[in-house]
């Protein structure tokens, strides 16, 4: 089936030699071809049709369209860390995935971290390296 082409051997069937080269090699191409197919993700879904591409397959498709309903149904549950009006206005630091608050001495290391770290860099320069 592989080896098939679009109007048989004529066109080449009046030179013996052609003829018998394409004969003997018929094998070689079908599996050349095969692997071409493969190598593309492509498989035979049977003998009568053509070759799909394995993400255009109607069960492929089903399971791509559940998978976006169920991102979308998760982000849609998830916090807004951004809302400035409705239900969810936070005015402290909060988990994104759990939507807990973080307690006030969390809230300050964290909101303070950077100036503890460029303070931290700041002695360390002038103690170790400039001293």
């Amino acid at each position: 089936r592989a080896t098939k082409t679009q109007g048989g051997i004529i066109g080449f069937s009046r030179n013996a030699a052609t003829v018998q080269r394409w004969v003997l090699t018929a094998h070689d191409r079908a599996e050349m071809a095969d692997m071409c197919m493969q190598h593309c993700g492509l498989d035979a879904v049977s003998e009568d049709s053509q070759a799909l591409h394995k993400e255009c397959q109607t069960k492929r498709m089903q399971r791509d369209e559940e998978d976006v309903v169920k991102v979308c149904c998760t982000t849609t549950n998830l916090v807004n860390p951004f809302a400035t009006t409705g239900d969810q206005v936070y005015s402290t630091l909060i988990n994104l995935s759990s939507c807990v608050e973080a307690s006030t001495s969390l809230a300050s290391d964290l909101l303070t971290a950077g100036a503890r770290g460029h303070e931290g860099f700041v002695s360390f320069i002038s103690d170790r390296l400039t001293s």
